[in-house]
């Protein structure tokens, strides 16, 4: 038998979605699909003669508690594959909680033959491959487990470097267990400095951020957290294997195979088809609006399919839009997103950064959405303008509100 290890990260099972929704579980068809990816890989290796591990690289699931009928099919699939492999799971930021003391639905797992949770960092090694493996733990944990040691508050001056010192430090004692290793392999949920993602939420504020030096050492790196697959240096970013959010669209879904040799091969998976429409909305009843919708599918043939549909309207029709579509609807499509607005509009907002810049609170207003509205795909920039222009009226009002008092 030959030794081989599975990749796969970013499930997000539990994930909501509000339509196509079985009465008895209560759970979306579409919600399956995340579900899915995990009988991929038992279909991959059950017909194999090699003997396999299976990493999962963070955020199995979209929730640190989700729904007990989610679990339940995740429990069902994950005792098929640990009768054919061994299976670690380590913690995301989207399955664990904020202290490691307290228990999540990841922690049901464990109680499996053959499957392992690690929502600490742990070394091990499996024949002569280490593995070093890195859940994603919050700093804010790791501050106030350090202030519970000293016996005071965290400076607030350094506080980051202290706190990423104590995570290395950590790092630092258990990675001495697989030093005698001839290859070393890194399962890591934190963010990599070269990492490329295309939705905000993706990298959260105050996040310990390596860099590619830390990983000098290893013979590869195989990552979660940010869903876009990419590969620099010795990092495999795994990337979720379903789409998620809009951003992925057109990217490969995958999960990694590695032998013992660390020679890595891609394993493509099978996700949903997803369809977008351009729609041009001239003040159609409801009636209409979705007859158009109708014939584009029925012209394009879609059949189980995600279908999203993009609107180009002015910035108060919105609303007129949303009530218009009937997602129900559509015999042809499996659902119909949400409309993602690709505003025209006669107001002109080009004045909206400077003014957002004159003051520092602003300013940081204007950092914040920069930083997160702006890597949103989903967001046309008429609408991040409307937001930007929002959020100027509603720091005017509160400097009013102050002056008045």
């Amino acid at each position: 038998m030959v030794q081989k290890f599975l990749f796969i990260s970013d499930l997000h099972v539990g994930t909501i979605f509000p339509y196509l929704i079985d009465q008895q579980t209560g759970i979306s068809a579409r919600s399956l699909d995340l579900i899915s990816p995990l009988n991929q890989l038992y279909d991959y290796i059950k017909h194999k003669d090699d003997l396999f591990t299976i990493f999962i690289a963070g955020d199995l699931y979209d929730k640190v508690n989700p729904n007990p009928n989610h679990r339940k099919l995740v429990i069902e699939q994950f005792k098929k594959l640990a009768r054919l492999a061994k299976i670690h799971v380590i913690g995301g930021n989207h399955d664990t909680p904020r202290e490691l003391h307290r228990a999540c639905s990841l922690d049901e797992l464990g109680l499996i033959e053959n499957v392992v949770i690690h929502r600490n960092i742990e070394a091990f090694s499996i024949g002569n491959v280490g593995f070093l493996l890195m859940p994603f733990i919050r700093p804010s944990y790791v501050a106030q487990l350090l202030s519970e040691t000293l016996g005071k508050e965290m400076p607030v001056e350094n506080r980051d470097e202290i706190i990423f010192e104590e995570i290395k430090k950590k790092i630092d004692e258990v990675i001495g267990e697989i030093k005698d290793c001839e290859k070393k392999i890194a399962v890591t949920h934190y963010f990599i400095k070269g990492m490329k993602y295309d939705s905000g939420y993706e990298f959260g504020k105050n996040e310990f951020m390596f860099s590619q030096e830390f990983f000098s050492g290893f013979d590869a790196v195989f990552a979660g957290h940010v869903h876009k697959p990419q590969t620099f240096q010795n990092v495999t970013v795994i990337g979720s294997p379903e789409i998620i959010t809009l951003s992925e669209i057109g990217q490969k879904k995958r999960f990694i195979e590695m032998d013992a040799d660390a020679i890595i091969t891609e394993i493509p998976t099978m996700f949903r088809k997803h369809v977008v429409l351009h729609l041009e909305y001239a003040g159609e009843s409801s009636i209409q609006m979705n007859d158009k919708i109708r014939e584009i599918l029925k012209g394009k043939k879609v059949r189980n399919a995600v279908v999203i549909v993009k609107v180009r309207c002015k910035l108060n029709e919105r609303q007129a839009i949303l009530a218009n579509l009937d997602y129900t609807a559509f015999n042809g499509a499996f659902y119909v997103h949400s409309p993602v607005f690709e505003n025209v509009d006669e107001l002109q907002e080009t004045a909206v950064g400077e003014q957002l810049m004159e003051n520092s609170d602003e300013g940081n207003f204007l950092s914040y959405f920069e930083h997160v509205i702006s890597q949103d795909t989903e967001l046309d920039d008429g609408l991040k303008e409307e937001i930007k222009r929002k959020g100027l009226e509603i720091i005017k009002e509160v400097e009013l509100e102050e002056e008045d008092t």
